[in-house]
């Protein structure tokens, strides 16, 4: 049963919350197509850049906080670790910034995952989850309910151009065996408004501006958990 207490307050439900949408979650059948005026519910997956991982903030910080940056889906973050896993991979790891939001990979600086109850500090970004959520995570033990309910106020496509990126450009994080990969310059980043994201036709990343709603998140949503998820009824 979902806590009720989980309701969001309007500190959150007050402003818009831009997050991250790649065309590959959309053409793998897991969402329909996105479309600016509709209700969606998904939890949020959270991620952040190896070199820059998390830290322990000092105690008089311990409040749950989540600003956007001003760049793409990123956020400067405070919050409490509230389930861990014994490994860095493998299980789920949830941060309480305010809103919740899942990883599957989490090490601090010595390389160890963090226990329930640390408090984290850092930059991470959010994004749609691509359905490890509804697939599996949501049956774990002590895993809290994660899926919010969202309208979509803004869709956006990522125009940001790319740049070709060898292994150990300090700026990037790229294995060795990968060889070069083309990475956004997220020194030149640009959106463009657009009406409803167009998965097939445009392969790229989408980032929506979303209004998140007064209501408990949930575990799981009715039907097949499979089946592609559209927009809720108004």
């Amino acid at each position: 049963m979902d806590d009720l207490s989980g309701v969001p307050g309007a500190e959150l439900t007050s402003r818009l919350w831009w997050i991250g949408l790649d065309s590959w979650i959309l053409q793998d059948g897991n969402y329909t197509d996105v479309a600016v005026g509709e209700r969606r519910q998904f939890a949020l997956e959270l991620g952040y850049r190896r070199a820059a991982r998390l830290v322990v903030p000092p105690d008089h910080e311990r409040t749950p906080r989540c600003a956007h940056t001003g760049r793409g889906t990123s956020y400067h973050v405070v919050g409490e670790l509230v389930r861990s896993f014994p490994e860095p991979r493998g299980g789920a790891f949830v941060l309480d910034v305010g809103l919740l939001a899942y990883t599957q990979w989490m090490v601090l600086d010595d390389l160890e995952p963090p226990v329930a109850g640390t408090w984290l500090r850092g930059d991470i970004h959010l994004s749609v989850d691509p359905f490890f959520f509804m697939d599996d995570l949501h049956a774990l033990p002590d895993m809290p309910a994660l899926i919010y309910t969202w309208t979509v106020e803004e869709v956006q496509l990522d125009l940001t151009p790319q740049v070709l990126v060898h292994p150990g450009d300090p700026r990037h994080e790229i294995p060795a065996r990968e060889g070069p990969v083309r990475v956004r310059d997220v020194s030149r980043e640009a959106w463009r408004s657009v009406g409803r994201t167009r998965a097939w036709e445009e392969d790229g990343s989408y980032r929506l501006g979303c209004r998140l709603e007064a209501l408990a998140p949930v575990s799981t949503m009715p039907g097949d958990p499979r089946a592609a998820r559209g927009p809720l009824p108004g």
